[in-house]
């Protein structure tokens, strides 16, 4: 298997951020209409460019947690997979983009809908297996010997047993979702029908049926970002995580400036605030907060030191932020890469496996 990850990495918001750049989307991916399409989103005098720019930093910023996907092990059995809908959803959300932009609108909502479902299982798994001793419920759904719980179940889990900031998703604003994302991947109603939101039985787009497109997107993204938000509060308290370990930070625990720099792009500063005060005395906030300032700092030379990589990082020449910067954004492509083929790995070995192979020095 071949996996390949691109994603940009800012130290401050470049003045223009691309649809087609947050999900790599190659020019020759890009049909007549979707030049079309490109022109018109990317052109200042569109009606809705703050609707199109929101809709590229929350679909950045949802990207980046995968910097919080932490590694849970089981006493027994597989675990490598764990991620699994995560990056299905990710990759969902990237051909939702695609057909939308190449003017494929139902196509792309009821691929959104896929989306919406996945991340919510995504949450649900992830709450079923913490701590637990197996995952083996998991991998019986994953390889099709279970089914899966009704879907309006595991929302109904998700929201019954979670306490969100008063300005996050509701249960109710999520099923409204969900129910308008169902009629295009089932039976749409007459005000639904592509046909009559385009104005014609023409694959043509204009700035209507993009502003109707983008909107649906966006209110769908929000929903993904604020269960992520609520599930990995840590996202919203940015720490520099090199001073307290070089370049070997615990994996899925913290976010650094980098990250939080789409969270600040996509959240309003009040929304942000609001979710921010809620969300720092709710555990694990507090207790990593502490441990993380409880640390001692490292110096230049023993950052330096850690770095890892069989190829020496370079760029003597740069200030030691910017080596930092470049550095850390070397590690987080390879860990993202790393999680995403496990993720696929339909012959993942076992707990057993993986600790015999450390203790004996050879391979799973």
């Amino acid at each position: 298997m071949y996996i390949e990850v691109q994603h940009p990495i800012y130290k401050s918001p470049p003045a223009h951020l691309s649809i087609m750049e947050v999900w790599d989307v190659m020019q020759t991916e890009i049909s007549s209409i979707g030049g079309k399409s490109i022109e018109i989103l990317e052109n200042d005098d569109f009606g809705n460019v703050d609707l199109y720019n929101m809709v590229t930093w929350s679909g950045f910023a949802i990207q980046e947690f995968q910097d919080l996907l932490q590694q849970p092990i089981p006493k027994t059995g597989r675990f490598f997979n764990i991620h699994y809908l995560f990056f299905e959803t990710l990759s969902a959300l990237r051909e939702c983009v695609l057909c939308g932009i190449n003017g494929q609108f139902q196509a792309s909502l009821a691929i959104l809908r896929s989306a919406l479902e996945m991340f919510t299982f995504h949450i649900w798994w992830k709450e079923r297996l913490t701590g637990a001793d197996s995952f083996e419920s998991f991998y019986d759904w994953l390889f099709g010997l279970k089914g899966s719980p009704p879907f309006k179940n595991v929302v109904d889990s998700i929201f019954d047993t979670t306490s969100f900031p008063s300005e996050a998703t509701t249960k109710d604003q999520f099923l409204s979702v969900y129910t308008e994302l169902c009629g295009f991947a089932h039976k749409p109603l007459i005000n639904q029908a592509i046909t009559n939101l385009r104005g014609t039985n023409i694959t043509i787009v204009d700035e209507q049926i993009l502003s109707f497109w983008l909107d649906l997107l966006q209110r769908t993204l929000t929903i993904v970002l604020d269960l992520a938000i609520v599930k990995s509060p840590m996202a919203l308290f940015p720490l520099p995580v090199y001073k307290k370990f070089g370049f070997s930070p615990p994996l899925g625990v913290f976010f650094d400036d980098a990250n939080f720099l789409s969270m600040k792009m996509c959240l309003a500063t009040k929304r942000l605030k609001s979710y921010q005060s809620y969300l720092q005395t709710c555990e694990p906030v507090p207790s990593l907060l502490s441990w993380f300032h409880s640390l001692p700092d490292q110096n230049e030379h023993e950052i330096m030191d850690s770095w890892f990589d069989d190829k020496p990082l370079g760029y003597e020449d740069k200030p030691f932020e910017d080596r930092i910067f470049i550095g850390y954004a070397i590690v987080k492509t390879k860990m993202r890469a790393m999680q995403r083929a496990n993720a696929y790995n339909s012959s993942t070995p076992e707990i057993t496996s993986v600790i015999r192979s450390i203790q004996t020095g050879s391979s799973v």
